[in-house]
């Protein structure tokens, strides 16, 4: 593999700038500082090429291109970033849930428990002999705070399942659960938690068990905080394997199985401002029509327009980070007309391997076989060419069809090699036993191998 030195670097830098007619001085860089390794390979250069300033030619000036940089205007922050709450000098954890579980909520949850219980007992007229249901009491607010604070420690104490928390082994014992609710409790109170009305459902609304809640909180999101300039625009997915309905799956995800939830989140604390659960469609796209949204613009740019809209967002120089997955000219263009900034991801393009450029080669090649397959193995001329191609043998079959007069009525088949598969050969073995590195040294290999064979 020729190597570029020095030399050969000076000749085609000064043959470039050789075929401008510009006098002006248009190289800022000394030749002779080009660095080179002990083999004569350009390793980098110390000063910068530029090009002059009227290098542009008068079509593009004609567009409307520019050699003077022209930054773009970027909308002034005109939000303020503030807790919006009550809180004293010290705040402690329990004002932040007393703000977001109030005793109203709770005292709602034990109302909808004990209707839910009371609905059973009446449809239900032959209980068990040792039903759960028998030993019901009344649920008062006070044990539900205890349920909620039981239910929350089971997440800091780590147990193989929830009977242990109630185990009376010495080695692994917890008085803290058995101390302040029976375990027989506990589950009665799991078993029969309950938040909305059944009898208000009509099968419309995936999320109804939960929708008082849910929508509580997505307010309270945004009646605690105010955020700063910059947001960050995503989806997460809170993992979950059991029968749901708009359960989705994703392989690329740590959590294959879950709840996909889109999200809108302050960079800077992570502060989540807005959530949609995906129930197979978004919630956030009729909010769109709150800034006259197109009709005719994608999905994804009416859910983050319609998120940020719902979340008043809007026209106060907030700045947007997303992924590739919602990034588009279209909802750069909705979000500056908007007053809104926006920075995305961009997917790049993998360099193509070994593998998938030889099958390119092979494809082009059989596409040109189909006009001239060549003789096949008996000697005689095949009239129509090969319809199937089998590229996983060393040979190829082909059909033949059958003579006239013959008592064979259907096409036989027959293996041909033609002359463009014994180039592919010789390559494949060439670049095998050369162990070519396809970053460093590859890519003129299969340069010449492309023109060679592609044209």
């Amino acid at each position: 593999m020729a190597r570029f030195d020095a030399t050969t670097a000076r000749e085609m830098l000064m043959e470039f700038f050789d075929n401008d007619d510009s006098d002006e001085e248009e190289v800022l860089l000394d030749l002779e500082e080009v660095l080179t390794d002990q083999n004569g390979e350009i390793i980098r250069t110390e000063d910068i090429i530029q090009a002059p300033s009227n290098r542009i030619i008068e079509e593009d000036e004609d567009e409307g291109w520019l050699c003077a940089s022209n930054p773009p205007l970027v909308e002034p922050f005109t939000g303020t970033s503030e807790v919006k709450i009550d809180l004293s000098d010290d705040p402690k954890p329990s004002e932040f849930f007393k703000f977001f579980f109030p005793d109203e909520i709770i005292q709602d949850w034990v109302d909808q428990t004990n209707m839910y219980v009371l609905s059973k007992l009446d449809v239900t007229h032959e209980l068990p002999e040792h039903s759960r249901l028998r030993s019901w009491r009344e649920l008062t607010l006070d044990e539900m705070k205890v349920f909620l604070g039981l239910l929350i420690n089971t997440g800091l104490v780590r147990k193989d399942n929830l009977r242990e928390f109630w185990t009376t082994d010495v080695e692994t014992i917890t008085p803290f659960f058995s101390k302040n609710m029976s375990l027989k409790r506990f589950e009665s109170i799991m078993w029969n938690f309950h938040i909305n009305d059944n009898e208000n459902d009509d099968g419309s609304d995936p999320l109804f068990k939960v929708r008082p809640f849910y929508s509580h909180l997505r307010q309270k999101y945004l009646d605690a905080y105010s955020p700063s300039q910059n947001l960050s625009f995503d989806e997460a997915t809170c993992p979950y394997k059991g029968r749901l309905r708009f359960k989705v799956y994703n392989p690329m995800k740590p959590a294959k199985f879950g709840i996909k939830i889109y999200e809108v989140n302050e960079s800077d604390t992570g502060y989540l401002l807005r959530m949609n659960v995906y129930i197979g469609s978004t919630e956030e796209t009729p909010y769109h029509e709150l800034v006259d949204l197109p009709d005719e613009c994608s999905t994804t740019t009416k859910i983050v327009v319609g998120s940020l809209a719902y979340c008043g967002l809007l026209h106060k120089g907030h700045h947007v980070y997303l992924d590739n997955y919602y990034n588009s000219p279209e909802l750069f263009n909705e979000l500056t007309l908007l007053g809104t900034g926006a920075c995305g991801t961009k997917s790049v393009q993998k360099p193509v391997s070994h593998h998938q450029f030889r099958l390119e080669i092979v494809r082009r090649l059989m596409n040109e076989a189909q006009n001239n397959p060549g003789p096949s193995s008996s000697g005689r001329k095949i009239s129509n060419p090969p319809e199937r191609l089998n590229l996983n043998l060393g040979h190829f079959p082909v059909y033949m069809e059958a003579k006239e007069g013959a008592k064979r009525k259907h096409p036989s088949r027959d293996c041909v090699i033609t002359w463009q598969l014994s180039i592919v050969l010789i390559w494949s073995v060439l670049l095998i036993k050369m162990e070519l590195d396809y970053r460093k040294r590859g890519r003129v290999m299969s340069a010449v191998l492309y023109t060679t064979c592609c044209g």
